[in-house]
């Protein structure tokens, strides 16, 4: 992706369809990863993919050469993907999801494993639509403070400031998922 420049951007801006495939090209597994990462169904991925490719070349045009390309493109990518995963099922269930899975202890017995769930579906009931999106982008999606901060629009400080005060609630049961620094 590193390949991509401000011609290049120029170029797909003034509805070049070989640049636009040069920068399909260059993004396609970026783009693909990131919306089999929200979906985990490659069926649904795919279309995702498609439609967030349309709206690339749709919005190209407002793109600010001067920004940066690999954000603007994973921001289309995270929220049509969001989107079409909320359409389909559940949005908390993934996070549900995460949840149960870094708790579930495959040792313990069913009714320990029935606790862990019940404790998962009260934490997502206290969480804000804004909260579970921050455990997509720092915890499952391995993004930077920076790189969440540019996509949601919220200051580094206060990004951090929030997943300190989550980790606090959840108790540290999420020390390692959740940076704060």
């Amino acid at each position: 992706m590193d390949q991509i420049s401000k011609q290049l951007i120029e170029k797909i801006k003034q509805r070049n369809v070989v640049a636009f495939r040069f920068l399909y090209d260059a993004t396609i597994d970026y783009v693909y990863s990131i919306s089999l990462g929200v979906l985990h169904n490659t069926e649904d991925a795919q279309e995702a993919v498609q439609e967030t490719y349309i709206k690339i070349y749709k919005k190209i045009k407002n793109f600010k050469t001067d920004s940066n390309i690999r954000v603007w493109i994973f921001k289309i990518a995270l929220n049509t993907s969001l989107d079409l995963y909320r359409k389909r099922k559940s949005y908390t269930a993934k996070i549900l999801s995460f949840i149960t899975d870094t708790l579930f202890d495959r040792s313990t017995d069913d009714s320990a494993n029935r606790e862990i769930r019940d404790t998962a579906q009260k934490i997502m009931a206290g969480l804000s639509e804004e909260e579970r999106n921050l455990i997509v982008l720092s915890a499952i999606e391995g993004l930077t403070f920076e790189e969440i901060s540019e996509i949601t629009n919220i200051n580094v400080n206060t990004i951090k400031t929030k997943l300190r005060r989550m980790r606090e609630r959840l108790g540290g049961a999420y020390d390692e998922q959740i940076p704060v620094e």
